[in-house]
C-alpha cells in the first residue's frame, strides 16, 4: 500500500462523515482526484475480505461493518428504568382508575407534582392522551 492509499484510508478513518473523493483530495494537500479515486479503489479491494468495508454510497466514501457481520453486533438490550415515588403512585392511579384525564391526577399532599410524571409517562410511551373526558356536557 502506498504513502497516498495510507493517507486516504487515515483520513476516512477519522473522518466525522462519509467524504468525497474531491473532499479527500483537498483535505490530503496536493493529491490529484485521479490519483485519490485509484487509492479509494485499492484501499478498498484491501479491506474486501475484511470484517469492515469501504463503500461508495452517493459519490462518499466511508467503512461500514461486512454484510455478512452485521448479525453479530445488532444487540437489543433491556432499558431498566427507575421509576419514582411519585410515579408509580401516577402509574397505579392511571391503572385503577383507567381511563383518566391528565385533570384527575392531582398535586400529592405530599407535595409531589404527579401532574410532572404523568407528562413524563406520556412522553416515553408508558400513558397515551386520550384527550377530554366522556360525560356529560
Amino acid at each position: 500500500m502506498d504513502d497516498l492509499a495510507r493517507a486516504v484510508e487515515a483520513a476516512l478513518f477519522a473522518a466525522e462523515e462519509p467524504m468525497t473523493a474531491e473532499a479527500l483530495a483537498g483535505f490530503l494537500g496536493d493529491a490529484a482526484v485521479g490519483d485519490v479515486r485509484q487509492a479509494l479503489r485499492s484501499v478498498a479491494q484491501d479491506y474486501e475480505p475484511r470484517g469492515i468495508h469501504l463503500v461508495e454510497r452517493s459519490k462518499r466514501w466511508h467503512f461500514e461493518t461486512a454484510p455478512d457481520l452485521a448479525h453479530l453486533l445488532r444487540r437489543e438490550q433491556e432499558q431498566i428504568r427507575r421509576l419514582s415515588r411519585a410515579a408509580t403512585e401516577v402509574l397505579a392511579i392511571i391503572a385503577y382508575h383507567e381511563p383518566v384525564s391528565r385533570a384527575e391526577i392531582r398535586i400529592d399532599p405530599r407535595g409531589a407534582d404527579q401532574r410532572r410524571d404523568a407528562r413524563r409517562a406520556d412522553g416515553s410511551g408508558m400513558g397515551q392522551d386520550r384527550g377530554p373526558p366522556r360525560g356529560a356536557g
